[in-house]
């Protein structure tokens, strides 16, 4: 992880995000140009369902766009911070999180501020081709545990567990739905799921943006220390 990207200067930090934020406003930029130019302004009688169907599939291309371009990680053979434009994560990640988990918090409001990290735990357990929605509760189910932990206080075992599996369910439906709708999973049978080539990319791109959280994250914490008087 530290060799995602070493940053060792107040400057090269400032530097590192600015990427982060350029990549991100041009991709929400293009987000909105595209819902522009395809809900009408004077034709009130707009078939509301063509017209979600055609913003998908414009938003399903242009994240497609952006996930087939290098990862931050694929870019380790050139790891200048000036490199880091080059590469579609940030702009993957804008996606991911103006459209698709703001689909799944308008489906399953709870737990939002989780729903991005639950998203990266389904793509990443959706790699296994015998993945279903049944075995796919139990990897949230355990990632949830600490944020559940006061809510299930005091509850006997069969509450506990009938209680999480009624609040976990839906959940992990509402995400299958949505990353079914956008193509980052199929579901070539009723009882299993599996990762597309987009779905692939994509959590490449998801895992890379942690990556860049974490080292941003132990960046910052370094330098408030060394500027920190002893």
């Amino acid at each position: 992880m530290q060799d995602l990207l070493t940053i060792q200067s107040v400057q090269e930090l400032n530097h590192a995000l600015s990427h982060q934020r350029a990549s991100t406003r041009r991709a929400l930029s293009e987000l909105d140009s595209i819902g522009e130019s395809l809900i009408p302004k004077e034709v009130p009688e707009t078939d509301e369902v063509e017209l979600a169907a055609k913003l998908r599939d414009r938003e399903i291309q242009l994240l497609a766009q952006y996930a087939k371009l290098p990862t931050l990680g694929e870019l380790q053979t050139s790891p200048e911070l000036r490199d880091l434009l080059m590469s579609g994560t940030f702009s993957v990640a804008a996606i991911v999180g103006e459209v698709l988990l703001a689909s799944v918090r308008g489906i399953e409001p709870n737990f939002a501020r989780m729903h991005r990290h639950i998203m990266l735990l389904l793509l990443k357990e959706l790699d296994d081709p015998t993945a279903s929605e049944v075995n796919l509760v139990e990897p949230v189910l355990r990632f949830m545990r600490l944020e559940l932990s006061d809510t299930l206080k005091g509850l006997q075992d069969e509450e506990r567990r009938k209680l999480v599996q009624g609040m976990m369910r839906p959940l992990v439906h509402a995400m299958l739905t949505v990353m079914t709708e956008y193509r980052l999973v199929e579901s070539p049978d009723a009882h299993g799921y599996i990762l597309t080539e987009l779905g692939k990319r994509t959590f490449l791109h998801l895992v890379s943006v942690q990556q860049f959280i974490d080292a941003v994250t132990a960046a910052h914490r370094a330098l408030q220390q060394e500027v920190v008087p002893a």
